[in-house]
């Protein structure tokens, strides 16, 4: 608290010395492009300026997005300060979000995130197939810190809502093509079409494909090659005071396995390690030496001995009705369906050498895959009262979900055993919720908003164990036999947990003039509870409680030079609670078992700055710099964590530099960006070895809009323009008896050509 009252302290002051400057400026308002403009976002569920919103957010609009090729959620790290994305090993599919230090490092059914990914408004629980769904959109907001108020669900860290474009009474559309290195390809089309009297569709399809940028040597097959498709389709109309908008969207990838090799290995007979020697030997192949001819390989090439393809399936469906009820109140009915589908029906060779090292499994057993099906409804009313001093927002929520994992999973230390997990998860969520915010003068505002929500989880575990030494293999449950719904047949019903919470948040904002806002305000968020799926037992296997984070935040926005520069920035003060960890206990009969508890605290201080300058009406520069300072305050006894321990995932420091400069040239007006990320040490464990490196990413395009043909674009474009090598994940083992580090390769240097036409 004292750390958040100097802060405060400090942002009061310069607010007061700021405000004299700004008392005589106009109401803002962009004219021209010759001032900076405003992006109008749903951050508290309504459409307001980004600039008005006492919350830190980050808003992609899809200029944005074009210029700097973003296609994918991952790529959104770069464009977001604050937001990280990490790979899940062994599945390129699943993308693990953090936002100011909290992430969520496993990708099970059984887990939820930290950071809420919705799309127009909707919760999606699993990001699966959500990677492809960047296309025709509006903007992307990303919001730091708590959100469980207004957007409920799994908002502990923030929340990244996608706001897909919406039907015109007009007709229009977009056509673009690009070609690429790695054999890239990418089709998209967009069409816009008045369907009548105050009905418009809007369908917007995507094909991509590449050959693929890893490469497994030994097999010869491509490694991170993608086919991929994608549509949407949407329809709005209005009847009186009636609005509705349908979406449904359909995403399919199918391609090869995921890069990732051992990049460490301690030497033969290392400290609790099998030595990498042993794993060449015991193979019979002794003349490797060991594994350092896989470690210094070419950074893109593997030689693991298990390839296979992926498929993930993505589709949804949802309505929203809006009905202007009079005097200032509308009412708001959001109904969504949505289902992911993914298979990996032969395995992965996570380690990318010839032996069974970490590898998954091999088609035989059973096939890897995961389905979900999840359905929500949101009912909000919301207006204004009291002359407009008063803006209101209540509703009611439900959400269901049913997932399956397995039933072939498998995660194999040597070449005769493997363990499998499956589960059925049966999950849902009700809650209510209200804000409210009063202006109590034309400049000082007060806020105010709180959410009761009741979760229940509940898991059906099929957990086995295979041993293919013997003929036929032999399969053992690993579940213990007091824990069995019937003796005898592997299958363990564990009962509905139920698990009740309350977020809230309370806030002052300030606006000393029309184009500065400070806001000072305090957050309860949560992250939902569940069940062990790599347990064994009824002690290992129990149910676990929500993750809490209690966050000071002081903010600051402001529009300067007649809104030729902006500066928005933030500091913030989290108490970190609950935190799910494993820890390895006695059970009752006095056998070590590993389950998850609520069993560590920790206290998380930071800070983001973001910078926009227009020095000249052809000219944008942008700047943008964030901190994490995380810190363990307590941990249970048998914790797989210490109090001295890193945060992983997260780097302390992240810097962006923007350039954006139009250029009048004769015939040809020409748009220049070029952008540079970078980001500080990320660990992945305590030890350097299980760490990423600093580095930064250059990315840039040059778009050419010829003047004799109206409304085409020829562009070419490059990511990662220096070929910076890094790793999106590292997964460290070297301190247990396997001995390795593997990493997970990032993208190289794409460059290529594109040319859009609109219409």
């Amino acid at each position: 608290m004292r750390y958040v009252g100097k802060l405060t302290a400090a942002a009061v002051v310069v607010a007061t010395i700021s405000a004299p400057a700004f008392a005589q400026e106009a109401p803002a308002s962009a004219k021209d492009g010759t001032q900076l403009g405003d992006i109008v976002v749903t951050a508290t569920r309504r459409q307001e300026s980004i600039q008005s919103v006492p919350i830190a957010i980050t808003a992609i609009d899809a200029d944005a997005l074009k210029r700097s090729e973003i296609h994918d959620l991952n790529s959104l790290q770069y464009a977001a300060p604050g937001l990280n994305f990490g790979s899940s090993t062994g599945d390129r599919t699943v993308l693990l979000a953090s936002i100011r230090g909290i992430y969520v490092y496993d990708s099970l059914v059984t887990l939820d995130p930290a950071v809420g990914i919705y799309i127009n408004g909707v919760y999606v629980a699993r990001t699966t197939g959500l990677n492809l769904a960047l296309v025709d959109l509006q903007r992307v907001e990303v919001l730091r810190g708590p959100q469980g108020t207004l957007f409920g669900r799994n908002t502990i860290a923030g929340a990244i809502n996608m706001i897909p474009a919406e039907p015109k009474d007009e007709w229009g559309g977009s056509l673009t093509g690009s070609l690429g290195n790695y054999g890239s390809m990418r089709l998209n089309g967009v069409v816009n079409a008045p369907l009548g009297e105050n009905l418009a569709m809007r369908v917007a399809a995507e094909h991509s494909h590449n050959t693929g940028w890893g490469r497994n040597t030994l097999l010869d097959k491509p490694l991170n090659n993608d086919n991929i498709d994608f549509v949407r389709v949407s329809l709005k109309g209005t009847a009186g005071r009636l609005t509705g908008l349908l979406t449904y969207d359909y995403s399919r990838l199918a391609g090869g396995g995921q890069l990732s090799k051992v990049i460490y290995a301690n030497p033969c007979g290392g400290p609790n390690s099998f030595g990498d020697c042993n794993f060449v030997t015991s193979s019979g192949h002794p003349e490797d030496a060991g594994l350092s001819k896989y470690i210094n390989s070419p950074f893109y090439e593997t030689q693991g001995s298990v390839w296979g393809p992926t498929e993930v399936s993505a589709q949804g469906f949802s309505g929203v009705l809006t009905y202007d009820l009079g005097g200032d109140t509308t009412a708001k009915s959001i109904t969504a369906y949505r289902k992911n589908f993914r298979t990996n029906p032969v395995g992965a060779d996570i380690d990318g050498t010839p032996y069974f090292i970490l590898k998954t499994s091999n088609g035989i057993y059973g096939f890897s895959f995961t389905t979900q099906h999840e359905f929500s409804e949101e009912f909000q009313l919301y207006g204004k009262a009291l002359n407009g001093r008063l803006d209101w927002i209540g509703g009611l929520y439900y959400f269901t979900e049913t997932a399956h994992e397995g039933p072939g999973y498998a995660f194999a230390v040597s070449a005769t055993r493997a363990t499998r997990q499956k589960a059925v998860t049966h999950n849902s969520s009700v809650g209510a919720f209200a804000q409210v915010s009063y202006a109590i003068t034309p400049e000082f505002k007060i806020t105010g908003g709180i959410r009761y929500t009741q979760d229940k989880r509940q898991m059906i575990t099929m957990n086995d164990s295979i041993n293919t030494a013997t003929t036929p293999p032999v399969v053992t449950c690993s579940i213990a036999a007091a824990a069995l719904d019937v003796a005898g047949v592997c299958l363990a019903t564990l009962p509905v947990r139920t698990f009740n919470y309350a977020p809230w948040t309370v806030g002052v904002d300030w606006k000393p003039s029309a184009d500065v806002l400070v806001y000072a305000k305090v957050s309860r968020g949560f992250r939902a509870g569940g069940y062990n799926l790599r347990g064994a037992t009824a002690f290992s296997l129990d149910a676990f409680g929500p993750e809490a984070a209690l966050a000071y935040e002081l903010g600051f926005k402001g529009s300067m030079l007649d809104r030729h520069l902006r500066v928005n920035a933030s500091v913030y003060n989290t108490e970190y609670s609950d935190i799910q960890v494993t820890r390895t206990l006695v059970d009752p009969n006095f056998v070590l078992a590993s389950r998850i508890d609520n069993a560590a605290k920790a206290r998380i201080r930071g800070g983001e700055l973001e910078v926009q300058a227009l020095p000249t009406p052809d000219l944008k520069l942008s700047a943008s710099a964030t901190y994490v300072d995380a810190k363990y305050t307590e941990v249970l006894t048998g914790s797989a964590i210490a109090l001295t321990d890193k945060f992983l995932g997260v780097p302390k420091y992240t810097y962006t530099l923007g350039f954006d400069y139009h250029l009048n040239a004769p015939g040809a007006p020409t748009d220049f960006h070029l952008d540079w990320d970078w980001r500080s040490r990320v660990y992945y464990s305590n030890l350097l070895v299980g760490s990423q490196e600093p580095y930064g990413i250059i990315n840039a395009s040059i778009a050419v809009h010829p003047e004799k043909i109206p409304n085409l674009t020829l562009k070419v474009y490059a990511r990662n323009l220096l070929g910076k090598k890094y790793y999106d994940r590292v997964l460290d083992q070297s301190s247990t008896a396997l001995g390795v580090v593997v990493g997970v390769q990032g993208a190289p240097r794409m460059y290529g050509g594109s040319i859009s036409y609109e219409f």
